[in-house]
């Protein structure tokens, strides 16, 4: 029987991402992680109408793509996937499901460009050339201390009520 690991908000269901296989050839390199990350948005909930300023600014809602995700490199690239991801959640263009609320592009892809910038460059290896995975092979959601608001303390405050 497959664990459950729970679903982000939305309702995406949080799910196992296995090992990134060398896309070319023999892995030169592996890279192990603690555990995978997410693709995150941007969240406002209704009554804040100030884009500046989100209710959540970087919330978990899905999987990533693949381990060690570099994220969406370009503006159009990151309105695709949260265009794919409305979809997939079958949210109308700008509206979330049941929350009516607006949604923009998040911060992803930063565990990945960080190995791949600092790590694999200067080893003089590729992406391609390199195996990820991950100790734990599902995204787990962090709480904090007031002083400290990550994710889960953030959906708790803000998102559930």
């Amino acid at each position: 029987m497959d664990q459950d690991y729970g679903a982000f908000p939305f309702g995406r269901p949080n799910t196992v991402r296995d090992m990134r296989p060398a896309s070319e050839g023999q892995a030169q390199v592996l890279v192990v992680g603690v555990y995978p990350s997410a693709f995150h948005v941007r969240w406002w909930a209704l009554g804040n109408d100030d884009l500046r300023r989100p209710t959540i600014g970087s919330m978990a809602v899905d999987v990533e793509p693949e381990v060690f995700w570099t994220g969406d490199r370009t503006p159009q690239a990151a309105q695709d996937h949260i265009a794919a991801w409305r979809k997939h959640v079958q949210a109308a263009t700008g509206i979330d499901p049941g929350e009516n609320a607006k949604v923009g592009p998040g911060t992803n892809g930063t565990s990945g460009r960080t190995v791949q910038e600092r790590y694999l460059d200067c080893l003089g290896v590729t992406p391609g050339q390199t195996a990820f995975t991950d100790v734990y092979q599902a995204f787990l959601l962090k709480r904090g201390a007031a002083a400290r608001r990550v994710g889960g303390t953030a959906i708790d405050d803000d998102y559930a009520p």
